[in-house]
């Protein structure tokens, strides 16, 4: 069956209970051409949950236009029809929506499948609607789309950071290894993360390296092997050791520092200290092999830690990972990468001054945390202040709790203010960390969390320690009725 050939769909009489058109017109055809009778179009019906959901979300989303055909997909399907590149358009119940080749503009327009996904023998396609997703070998789908596009594009293909609802391993694959560490990276990937994050601080010589913290006492062994080297403060810092001495010590699962007791008792045993530091290149160099050798294209996410902090040291930490990040290809807005930062004068340094051009996401805390000098995070939480985030950065990083306050009492997502602003300005919303054994006080298991994160309110991404259940999730959700 080819891509012209959709008829297995089906047809509907009513366009009130059209939710879902593929289209099967050639691209050149259905740019800037009005579609004046819908019907005319295959169709699969996804049933008045879909028209529930619309009237409930569509103001949020009505000025906005949505990816139908990703380009990476366009160029594959141009490449194995032989030039007869053909775009799957997807419309709403609405008649009179323009197409174009990579955007339908329409307040209740929908999403086309994005992505294959191999997992546990069988493969699935991604369809997307807003914040909803449904598993192919539950609809009509499964026997024939993989004719749509043939079984030779690479199944496990990780999405680029243009789509949507990634996955974004924190600190890797934390909630299995010691966070930071080249294992946990590697087994993030084998996971099925769309992009891994990296906390970047320096060491005394200068070499940016990934830990979590700017002090080091909590995750290695420092106080065993350099017992004199702590300050007046009773912690050690990396910024106080050169290369070679961090490279001596051993990682382990985070652990309190006055007691010795694991934050988390039931990950890796802390008395299996066998991990080493990382380089923030080392990392990268390894995220670039791997994707080399399975042909995905996993992203990194790295996170500048205090560059005030390390500037008050002598060293200006921000500097160091964007010459870095440009070195390996990092550079531009189409890179598959992220730079976070809490600090919102070093992210307007990063984008002003450094004249760094690729993606920025602004990470959002709490004021009583300790905020960054010239960092209000009461003010960026605002309309004006995302309004005037999204003149500098491509995302925010909020905490989880500042974009879902919890669930109603039919079970959905309550989304926040912020999340509201910032979906309006069009930012990327990626909240962290989302972890299995520490969830939300309103989530009784993952299923939930991740139907609140992703099905109700639409979230773009999630940073969490256990992206195997949130990949899982995400490739084989039953489809919703």
């Amino acid at each position: 069956m080819g891509i012209s050939d959709m008829s297995f769909f089906g047809h509907v009489t009513d366009v009130a209970d059209i939710d879902i058109i593929a289209a099967s017109t050639p691209i050149a055809e259905l740019v800037d051409r009005p579609v004046d009778n819908a019907l005319t179009y295959p169709v699969v019906n996804i049933g008045p949950w879909g028209r529930e959901y619309h009237q409930r979300h569509e103001r949020l989303y009505a000025p906005y236009a949505y990816h139908v055909l990703p380009d990476f997909l366009a160029e594959i399907a141009d490449e194995l029809l032989g030039g007869s590149t053909r775009c799957k358009a997807i419309h709403g119940r609405r008649s009179g929506v323009t197409v174009s080749r990579n955007f339908v503009l329409s307040p209740s327009a929908l999403f086309l499948p994005h992505r294959f996904v191999t997992m546990l023998g069988k493969t699935y396609v991604e369809i997307r609607s807003y914040g909803m997703l449904m598993k192919s070998a539950r609809a009509a789908i499964l026997g024939t789309a993989l004719a749509i596009l043939p079984l030779s594009i690479t199944p496990a293909m990780a999405q680029d950071s243009t789509l949507e609802r990634v996955v974004i391993a924190h600190r890797g694959a934390s909630g299995y290894l010691p966070e930071h560490t080249l294992p946990a990276k590697a087994l993030a990937y084998g996971m099925g993360a769309d992009f891994i994050e990296q906390d970047v601080v320096m060491s005394k010589d200068g070499v940016p390296v990934v830990l979590h913290d700017v002090h080091i006492d909590t995750t290695t062994d420092v106080a065993k092997k350099f017992p004199d080297r702590k300050r007046e403060d009773g912690r050690y810092y990396a910024i106080d050791f050169t290369l070679e001495e961090l490279k001596s010590l051993n990682v382990t699962e985070r652990f309190k520092a006055e007691t010795g007791e694991q934050v988390y008792p039931n990950r890796f045993p802390g008395e299996y200290a066998i991990f080493k530091i990382p380089t923030f290149e080392e990392e990268i160099a390894m995220i670039r092999g791997l994707n080399k050798s399975t042909g995905r294209d996993v992203g990194i996410y790295p996170e500048i830690k205090n560059p005030a902090w390390h500037k008050s040291e002598g060293q200006d930490v921000t500097a160091a990972v964007i010459k870095i990040m440009e070195h390996w290809g990092y550079g531009t807005p189409e890179s598959n990468s992220f730079v976070q930062s809490f600090d919102w004068a070093e992210t307007k340094r990063i984008r002003n001054d450094l004249k760094y051009q690729g993606k920025l996401v602004q990470l959002l805390g709490e004021n009583k945390w300790g905020a960054p000098e010239g960092t209000d995070y009461d003010y960026l939480k605002t309309d004006d202040g995302v309004a005037e985030m999204a003149t500098v950065v491509d995302g925010l990083g909020p905490w989880l709790p500042q974009v879902i306050e919890g669930l109603s009492a039919d079970g959905t997502a309550i989304m926040t203010p912020t999340l509201i602003a910032a979906q309006r300005a069009q930012l990327k919303v990626h909240p962290y960390t989302l972890r299995a054994d520490q969830l939300p006080k309103w989530a009784g298991d993952m299923d939930i969390a991740l139907k609140a994160i992703f099905d109700d309110a639409g979230i773009d991404g999630i940073f969490t320690d256990f992206p195997d259940q949130v990949v899982e999730y995400l490739a084989v959700r039953p489809q919703q009725d």
